[in-house]
């Protein structure tokens, strides 16, 4: 009797579920603090993370960090946000946008120029790439695509206007808020 040996294709849902477990373990251990944040923020840790979705489908992670985990807006801090689907950049540029005039902000020559900019600053994601912002004290945002720096924007109101999408009390999502700055 002979055995037969039988290759089978590999499970792909099996390794993305597998990689998503991972990257939750590595995630929501507050002592792994991701290079180009820890190198922008002395003692960075964790404040908080949580997932966005929208019509149930999950669109990313988010995670907030800022020096010794405690968040104060006014001192430096990083959002880091892990994509869990295929994103084309225009449309990251133009949800960033809406938001951002959602927030009350009604300038629309500068919504026009932050457009521009970051159309060109701004990739396309693949399913597990990230982006991150830091925001420094000085105001100054730095952009991060998987860990390698992408773009510097030198102007404070952005800044603000940008991480408010997030971070601001009118976020259009305070369920996400509420975890990344660690309120119950």
């Amino acid at each position: 009797m002979k055995i037969k040996k039988i290759r089978q294709k590999p499970n792909w849902i099996g390794y993305k579920f597998l990689y998503v477990f991972l990257i939750s373990i590595f995630c929501i251990n507050a002592s792994f603090v991701p290079s180009e944040i820890a190198t922008a923020i002395n003692d960075a840790k964790l404040v908080g993370s949580g997932k966005y979705s929208w019509l149930f489908l999950d669109i990313y992670e988010a995670q907030l960090f800022s020096k010794n985990g405690i968040f104060k807006p006014d001192l430096p801090f990083a959002l880091k946000l892990i994509y869990l689907r295929q994103i084309k950049k225009e449309d990251i540029v133009d949800n960033t946008i809406i938001e951002m005039k959602k927030q009350g902000f009604k300038d629309d020559k500068k919504l026009k120029l932050w457009q521009e900019q970051l159309l060109n600053i701004f990739p396309n994601i693949e399913p597990f790439e990230s982006l991150s912002g830091i925001c420094d004290e000085n105001g100054n945002t730095y952009f991060y695509f998987n860990g390698k720096i992408i773009a510097k924007i030198s102007d404070k109101e952005f800044g603000r206007r940008f991480f408010d999408i997030w971070l601001s009390n009118k976020t259009s999502a305070p369920y996400l808020r509420k975890k990344l700055i660690n309120e119950q």
